[in-house]
Order: C-alpha cells, then structure tokens, then sequence
C-alpha cells in the first residue's frame, strides 16, 4: 500500500499571526509519528505536495525530512505547482505495482479531486482514498 502526505499543513504545521498570515510553526508531531508507523508497517511512504520544485522550497522540505528523521522513509517527493494529486498519485501506484493508495491532505480541495478519480482508479485496478487531517488551527478552534 501506498500512503501519501500532504506537506503543507499536514506534515509541517502552521498557525495564524494576528495580521492573520499563516507561519510554519514547526511538525505535526501527530503525523510524523503516524508516517513512522506506517512505515514500520510496511507501506510504502510518498509525499504529494501542491508546491512548486524551486530549489528553496524543495531544500526546505529535504531538511525538514532530516530533522524529522524521515528521509530514509519517504521513498519519493512529487510536487504539482499547485495542480491536482490524484493524476500523480495513480501514476505512482502504478509505477510502483500498488493496488491501494490513501493520501492524507489538510486541504478540501485536494480530498475532493482525489475522490472524484475513485472510479477511474478501480478501473485500472487500484483503490484511492483521502483522508482529511485538521490543520492545527482547527484542531486548537474546534
């Protein structure tokens, strides 16, 4: 099985300043320890993020798997410059001879993209899901 995570807000939390920008705020400790069992687990781990391949934004996420003691563990980094995930996500299973794939995103726009490829993806053999994890903004207003 494939499971994919998001990185913005989901792997790498963020809050809201009073000027109401959003700040990287350091890991979702929640997630990252999650990815750390699925991996035990056996799964395989990617992570599909909507940013661009800039070389600060893809060195910011080489560091953050290192720090976070995941670079051994997320076999891949697809970046989508803002675009749809489910594409990619079908065109990894496929590369990699997975039938199922879950990806956890914070973003409803990305969990619903995804279910909508539901079907094409049963009719190439492969089974999608999304799952949608609370931002920690969220998690502290609800």
């Amino acid at each position: 099985m494939i499971r994919s995570f998001d990185f913005d807000d989901t792997l790498l939390a963020y809050d809201i300043d009073r000027k109401g920008r959003k700040i990287a705020i350091g890991p979702n400790f929640e997630i990252v320890e999650f990815v750390k069992v699925c991996y035990t687990n056996g799964d395989e781990i990617i992570l599909v993020t909507a940013r661009r391949p800039e070389v600060v934004l893809k060195e910011e996420i080489e560091d953050f798997l290192h720090e976070n003691d995941l670079k051994d563990i997320v076999t891949k980094t697809c970046y989508t410059s803002g675009g749809g995930k489910a594409e990619v996500l079908l065109e990894e299973a496929l590369m990699l001879g997975h039938k199922h794939i879950v990806h956890y995103d914070d973003d409803e726009y990305h969990i619903a993209e995804i279910l909508s490829w539901k079907d094409y993806a049963l009719e190439k053999g492969i089974t999608i899901e999304a799952i949608r994890v609370l931002t920690r903004h969220e998690e502290f207003n609800k």
